[in-house]
């Protein structure tokens, strides 16, 4: 009761908010391949993305994320707290892993949308390829971050955190997945560049 009491308090500003905030993100980032790629993930969303909750069964997640929208505020909250561990472990390239956090769950109803996907990742990095078929080394190492986000809990095989760059991946998306860590999206620094 109180999860949903705490969700319908923030419903409106999810709904309403969201696509302006991710949209903000990704301009935030230095002009380069990882910004474009983060925004023509966003232009290329599937439409199922932007209502999703963060969660299927709608436990795993903060409680404001059960809401239609949930999975963009997940998406946000992540990005943000790995800019935040980018800045602490002095990682030179805050940027790709911000770029790969906003598409890490961009399919996760699979493809087409179906509902969760256990191997989202892989199908967000195959789709991340195809909106920009030129190889490079930008782009791999987004696509590589996006496939291996879920580390341990990867499907179809584990792929635990073997450099800085998915570390911070994994434990970002890790750390705003908890109840008791809550991630202001609301009133980021980058909304107001």
């Amino acid at each position: 009761a109180d999860r949903e009491r705490i969700a319908r308090g923030v419903k409106t500003e999810i709904k309403t908010g969201t696509k302006r905030a991710l949209r903000a993100l990704a301009l935030s980032l230095p002009d380069g391949r990882a910004k474009s790629r983060a925004r023509a993930a966003i232009e290329n969303a599937p439409q199922e993305f932007w209502k999703a909750p963060s969660s299927s069964a709608g436990k795993y997640h903060p409680a404001d994320e059960i809401n239609e929208g949930g999975l963009v505020v997940h998406t946000l909250r992540v990005a943000m707290m790995a800019q935040i561990l980018a800045r602490y472990f002095h990682f030179p390239r805050p940027d790709l892993l911000v770029a790969a956090l906003i598409a890490h769950d961009m399919q996760k109803g699979g493809r087409p949308w179906k509902g969760y996907a256990k191997d989202h990742g892989p199908l967000a990095a195959a789709w991340l390829k195809t909106l920009d078929p030129k190889p490079s080394v930008d782009r791999d190492e987004i696509a590589r971050s996006v496939h291996e986000h879920m580390a341990q809990w990867n499907f179809p095989q584990p792929n635990p955190p073997t450099d800085l760059a998915r570390q911070i991946i994994s434990y970002a998306d890790y750390l705003a997945s908890q109840d008791m860590i809550y991630v202001d999206w609301q009133n980021a620094a980058f909304q107001g560049k």
